[in-house]
C-alpha cells in the first residue's frame, strides 16, 4: 500500500518495502503510413528555397531571352536588308523556325516566356521539352540549372524511398500537461490511489486540479482499468509496477507489448505493509523487512518478476524495422495531390470554355470561324459573276 497521510492516520504502516511511481499508460502507438511523407524528404525551408530558385531561374531566363531579342531587333533595324544579312540576323522562334528579329511582337514574346516557364519546370521534374535556347548566355544558365535539378531530384528520390519504407509513429502526448490539454485520448484515474486523492484535493487552477476536472471517469479495479485501455482506448494514471507486470506477462506469453507509459513521473511514493492500529505484528515484521532490504532481496525479487518488461520499454518507432511491402495507403498522399491537380485543371478548363464563349458573344468577328470566312471571302467574290456580287 502506498504511504500517505490519510492512510497512516487510519492504519499502522511498516517500514517502506520499495519505491514506486505514478505514470501515464495507454495503448502502445503503432506504426502507420504518413500521408504527407512525399514532402518530408526536405524541410520547409529547403522547399521554399527550391521554389524561389525555380522562380529566379525562370525570371532570369525570360529577361535574357527578351533582352537578346530586343538587341537583335535593334541590330537588324540598323543593318542592311539583304537576304543573307537578314538570315544571319534572324532569331529562332520557340518551335525552332527562323523569325525576323525586327518582327518580334508582344504575342511572340509571351509565347517565348510561356516556353521558358515550361522548360524551367520540366527540368526540375526531369521531363524533356522541345524548346531549347540558342543563345550562349542562356545555354550556360541552362547547363547549371540542369545539374542543380539533377542533384536535387536524386537526393529527393533517395530520401523519399527511405521515408516511405519506414512509417511514422503518432504519440498522442508525452507528459501530464499535454494529456490534460488534448481531447483526442480520454483518460481515467485509479480510484482510491495516492494520485487520485492528491488531485482531488489540489487547487482547481493548478495542473493537478485541471487534470482532475477533465478526467473522464475513475476505475476502481485494475481489471477494469486495463480493459478501458485495451478496448476503449483510454489513458490511465497508474503505478509503474503494475504496468511493468502487465508488460512482463504479455511479452512472456505472446512476445507483444500492448501498453506504453510516459517517461514523466506524476508522483513518487513508498509502498509498505499496513496493519491494524496498535497491533503487535508491526514490531515483528519490520525487522524482517529491514533484513530483506539490506540484503537486496526485495529489489532482486522485483526484477525477477518484471524482467521481460524491459523489452517493451523501447520507445515506439525505435524498434528494428524490417523491410516491408509497400501498400496502397503508403501512396494516399501522392494520390491526393494528383486528385487535387486533376480538379484544378478541370476548373481551369471550365473557366477557359466560359471565357471563350463570353468573348465570342462580345466580339463575334474575333471568332476563329469568322476569321476564316473573312479570309476566304475575297476569293469567293472574285469567282462570282458580276451581277451577283
Amino acid at each position: 500500500m502506498g504511504i500517505s497521510w490519510e492512510r497512516a492516520s487510519a492504519v499502522d504502516m511498516s517500514i517502506p518495502l520499495f519505491h514506486d511511481q505514478q505514470v501515464i499508460a495507454y495503448s502502445r502507438p503503432k506504426l502507420e503510413s504518413d500521408l504527407a511523407g512525399f514532402v518530408k524528404p526536405f524541410t520547409p525551408m529547403i522547399w521554399l528555397l527550391i521554389v524561389l530558385t525555380t522562380t529566379l531561374v525562370f525570371i532570369t531566363t525570360s529577361v535574357l531571352l527578351l533582352a537578346i531579342s530586343a538587341w537583335d531587333s535593334t541590330r537588324v533595324s540598323k543593318g542592311s536588308a539583304d537576304t543573307t544579312g537578314r538570315a544571319a540576323r534572324s532569331i529562332r522562334d520557340p518551335d525552332g523556325g527562323l523569325l525576323e528579329a525586327s518582327t518580334v511582337t508582344g504575342r511572340e514574346a509571351r509565347q517565348k516566356i510561356h516556353h521558358v516557364m515550361l522548360w524551367t519546370y520540366g527540368v526540375m521534374v526531369a521531363q524533356s521539352l522541345r524548346w531549347a535556347s540558342h543563345s550562349h548566355t542562356e545555354k550556360v544558365l541552362g547547363c547549371f540549372w540542369l545539374v542543380t535539378a539533377f542533384i536535387v531530384s536524386t537526393v529527393y528520390t533517395g530520401n523519399l524511398m527511405a521515408m516511405i519504407i519506414i512509417p511514422k509513429v503518432n504519440i498522442p502526448f508525452s507528459n501530464l500537461e499535454e494529456m490534460t490539454e488534448q481531447t483526442k485520448v480520454p483518460y481515467i484515474l485509479m480510484g482510491g490511489s495516492v494520485v487520485y486523492e492528491t488531485m482531488k484535493a489540489a487547487d482547481k487552477s493548478s495542473l493537478f486540479g485541471r487534470t482532475w476536472d477533465r478526467k473522464r471517469a475513475a476505475s476502481w479495479t485494475y481489471e477494469e482499468g486495463v480493459r478501458k485501455i485495451m478496448i476503449d482506448g483510454y489513458a490511465i494514471i497508474v503505478d509503474q509496477t503494475t504496468i511493468l507486470g502487465i508488460l512482463h506477462n504479455s511479452f512472456s506469453k505472446a512476445a507483444t507489448c500492448p501498453l506504453w507509459m510516459t517517461r514523466e513521473v506524476i508522483l513518487s511514493y513508498m509502498l509498505s505493509l499496513s496493519f491494524n492500529k496498535n497491533t503487535s505484528l508491526k514490531a515483528r515484521v519490520d525487522p524482517v523487512i529491514q533484513r530483506l532490504r539490506e540484503g537486496g532481496l526485495v529489489e532482486y525479487w522485483l526484477r525477477q518478476q518484471l524482467r521481460n518488461s524491459t523489452h517493451c520499454l523501447t520507445p515506439p518507432g525505435s524498434e528494428p524495422i524490417e523491410q516491408r511491402v509497400l501498400q496502397l495507403r503508403d501512396f494516399y498522399g501522392v494520390f491526393s495531390l494528383l486528385g487535387f491537380g486533376i480538379g484544378l485543371s478541370l476548373a481551369a478548363f471550365i473557366l477557359e470554355v466560359l471565357l471563350f464563349h463570353l468573348r465570342s458573344q462580345e466580339y463575334p468577328l474575333a471568332h476563329p470561324r469568322a476569321q476564316t470566312i473573312k479570309s476566304v471571302l475575297p476569293c469567293i467574290q472574285a469567282h462570282m459573276p458580276p451581277n451577283r456580287r
